[in-house]
C-alpha cells in the first residue's frame, strides 16, 4: 500500500496476504490524521489498547491470526467453513470487503483467456479484452497487493468488455481423426476437464468434418430432437449456419465438427461426457448463454 499526495510519497507499507505488516523496512507514520489510519484493504487500523485489529464494517479482523474476532453474521450460508475464517483461507484469490462474505474480485482476461489482473472490487465481474487490443501495448502495472493500479483499471475498462464468464479450451493433443483440449472456466469453482473435436487442420469451411479455427466464439442456446438443451457457437468467421454445437459424446465418431466435454481423456476419446456436459450446462445457464464467450487456443506441441 502506498499513499501519495501531490506527487510526494507519504508512506509505503508492505503486507503479507492475510494483512500482517512486514517488519524492518516499512515507513513509520506518526500522525493524528484519521485518513492515515486506513491501511490494509483501506480499512481503519485500531491500535487502541494494543489490539492492532482492523475495523472491517461488520466485524473486527486480526491480521496476526488471519482470523475474524467476531462470529460471521452469514455463518448459516457457509456452513462448510469456520465462522471465523478470513477469505476462505485464500486471501490471494478472495477478498472480504465488509466482513460479510468472501468474494472473488473483478478479473480482466486477454483474448487467449489468460488472466491479466484483478481490480480488487468484490463484484465478481469478468472482463474480456476487445478484439485487436494487446496487453503489451497497454503499459499496465500492479500494486504491492497484486491488484491493478487505478490507472491500469481505467485503461482496461476502456479496452475491455464485461462478459458473464469464459470457457477456455487449450488444444494439447491431436491425431488424424480427433483433437483433445484441456477445458476450464472462470469463477471461484471452475468447471475443469477435457474436450474432444474432429482432427485438423482447422477450417472455416462447412461440411469438412474438421475442427473450427482458434479464436473467440459467441454462445447461444440450441435445441433439436437429436441435441436437446445444448449450445451453438459462432463468430465472424464461423457462421451459426454451420451448427457447431457443444454436446455430449465420447468418441470421434459422435461428432462432425462439434465439441464434446468429458471428465477424463483417452485415446481419441473423453470419458463421462454426460456428467461434464451437465456441469458445463449449469455454468452457462447461470450466466446466460449470450453472456458467455468460448476461447479456443492451439497449444499442440510442434
Amino acid at each position: 500500500m502506498r499513499i501519495k499526495v501531490w506527487q510526494s510519497w507519504i508512506f509505503c507499507i508492505n503486507y503479507y496476504p492475510f494483512g500482517l505488516k512486514h517488519k524492518g523496512y516499512n515507513s513509520n507514520v506518526t500522525s493524528t490524521n484519521l485518513a492515515l489510519k486506513r491501511k490494509f484493504g483501506g480499512k481503519e487500523f485500531q491500535d487502541e489498547l494494543g489490539l492492532d485489529w482492523y475495523d472491517v464494517t461488520a466485524r473486527n479482523y486480526d491480521p496476526a491470526l488471519g482470523r475474524w474476532m467476531n462470529l460471521d453474521p452469514l455463518a448459516e450460508k457457509m456452513r462448510r467453513h469456520s465462522p471465523y475464517n478470513y477469505a476462505f483461507n485464500n486471501p490471494v484469490f478472495f477478498i472480504d470487503y465488509d466482513g460479510m462474505a468472501p468474494t472473488p474480485p473483478g478479473d480482466y482476461y486477454d483474448r487467449q483467456g489468460e488472466k491479466i489482473g484483478t481490480d480488487g472490487i468484490d463484484d465478481k465481474k469478468v472482463y474480456l479484452l476487445n478484439e485487436g487490443e494487446k496487453v503489451t501495448d497497454l503499459k499496465l502495472s500492479s500494486q504491492e497487493d497484486g491488484t491493478l493500479t487505478d490507472e491500469s483499471v481505467d485503461t482496461l475498462k476502456d479496452t475491455s468488455t464485461e462478459v458473464g464468464g469464459l470457457i477456455v479450451m487449450n488444444r494439447v493433443e491431436e491425431s488424424e481423426d480427433t483433437t483433445t483440449s484441456e477445458l476450464t472456466t472462470t469463477g471461484d469453482k471452475p468447471v475443469e476437464g477435457y474436450t474432444l473435436e474432429p482432427g485438423g487442420p482447422s477450417t472455416e469451411v462447412a461440411n469438412q468434418d474438421k475442427r473450427i479455427p482458434e479464436g473467440v466464439y459467441d454462445l447461444d442456446n440450441y435445441s433439436s430432437d437429436k441435441y436437446p438443451d445444448n449450445f451453438i457457437l459462432s463468430n465472424d468467421k464461423v457462421s451459426s449456419d454451420r451448427k457447431i454445437l457443444i454436446h455430449k459424446g465420447n468418441y470421434g465418431s459422435n461428432t462432425e465438427g462439434c465439441i464434446m466435454p468429458g471428465c477424463t481423456k483417452g485415446t481419441n476419446s473423453v470419458g463421462s461426457s454426460k456428467k461434464k456436459m451437465a456441469e458445463l450446462r449449469t455454468f452457462i445457464k447461470s450466466k446466460g448463454a449470450e453472456n458467455v464467450k468460448l476461447i479456443i487456443n492451439n497449444k499442440i506441441p510442434k
